[in-house]
């Protein structure tokens, strides 16, 4: 029989802190679970209360065990299998309290890899005009989305082309667009002349994928996830990621944590900073496994789409204008 002594001693070892992230600040107040509650400080609040309303973006619980904690930064450290939809809570609920930043990881034994919360990409979202805006290019505004069904783990990823303005990327409605000439756009190579010959709109949200076409291969198995870091890492390099600043990883809500990641992580080791992670919308079903013909596997591809999608704007914009008033006659 367990003496007194044991008991505490095993209930204390349970709960020890792990070694901390050196990239999590000294002061951050952890947030953590053993698979069956999150916990911070001394209030635990129970995953199946969580459950009852899995769609909210917070837990009222956490909220109010956060505040106390406003102001310092925030450590969310959960095991891997953890889905997202219980990521997000907590994430929401220290943002709500005011405890940020924040960082995620995956608890472990040792001391374990922190990723830093970044807040989502900005761009300038436009209503009606006095007049049309030129455009000056595209930005892709790259989804990378995180999946999961009865046949494993699989990533997708989009572009959604931004138009770029003087005042930076920024959403109108197509009327408030002025779009100059492909030759004013592209001074020279393909894109230019992708740009002229669309005489027609094109596809403003195109799907991004590597050699074989999909973006990177099923998971079946969770320890399979981990292949993704090394070959997103590849994807950035090869579709020219690393240039546009507007990135955002959508998880849906029965990701597992570790999943999750391993995109992040796909991104940092391509040597950039790690990219958004959606916490405001739940997504919460998929199409199934993805079919493999993404159109656009390379820096290049991805260019072309942006000169593509600027020519069909203009055609568009020809098409639309009314035509010119007749001349009125002299009346000779």
């Amino acid at each position: 029989m367990l003496t007194l002594l044991t008991l505490l001693s095993v209930s204390g070892c349970g709960r020890s802190e792990p070694p901390r992230p050196a990239d999590v600040p000294a002061d951050a107040v952890r947030v953590w679970s053993d698979g069956q509650q999150l916990t911070v400080g001394a209030v635990s609040v129970p995953i199946t209360e969580l459950a009852q309303a899995p769609t909210e973006p917070t837990s009222p619980r956490l909220v109010q065990a956060l505040q106390a904690s406003a102001g310092k930064p925030l450590w969310v450290d959960l095991p891997a299998d953890t889905p997202f939809w219980v990521v997000r809570q907590a994430l929401n609920s220290g943002d709500e309290a005011g405890a940020r930043p924040a960082w995620l990881s995956v608890r472990g034994d040792g001391a374990p890899e922190a990723f830093a919360v970044t807040p989502p990409p900005k761009f300038t979202i436009g209503g009606a005009c006095d007049a049309p805006v030129p455009v000056t290019g595209v930005e892709p505004l790259v989804t990378v989305s995180v999946q999961t069904g009865p046949d494993g783990a699989w990533v997708l990823a989009t572009a959604r082309l931004i138009p770029e303005t003087a005042q930076g990327p920024t959403e109108l409605e197509a009327d408030c667009l002025a779009v100059p000439t492909c030759d004013a756009l592209f001074p020279e190579g393909a894109a230019r002349e992708a740009c002229a010959a669309q005489q027609a709109p094109a596809p403003q949200r195109v799907t991004l994928g590597g050699e074989l076409g999909c973006l990177l291969p099923l998971a079946k198995q969770p320890g399979d996830v981990a292949a993704w870091r090394s070959g997103l890492a590849q994807r950035v390099e090869e579709l020219g990621l690393g240039d546009t600043p507007l990135r955002v990883v959508m998880p849906e809500a029965m990701s597992r944590l570790d999943a999750v990641l391993a995109v992040v992580g796909g991104f940092v080791d391509a040597g950039l900073p790690p990219p958004s992670i959606g916490t405001q919308l739940l997504v919460e079903g998929n199409d199934g496994p993805p079919v493999c013909n993404a159109p656009v596997r390379d820096r290049a591809s991805l260019e072309l789409a942006g000169a593509r999608w600027l020519g069909g704007m203009r055609a568009w914009a020809a098409a639309s204008a009314p035509a010119p008033a007749p001349e009125e006659g002299d009346g000779g």
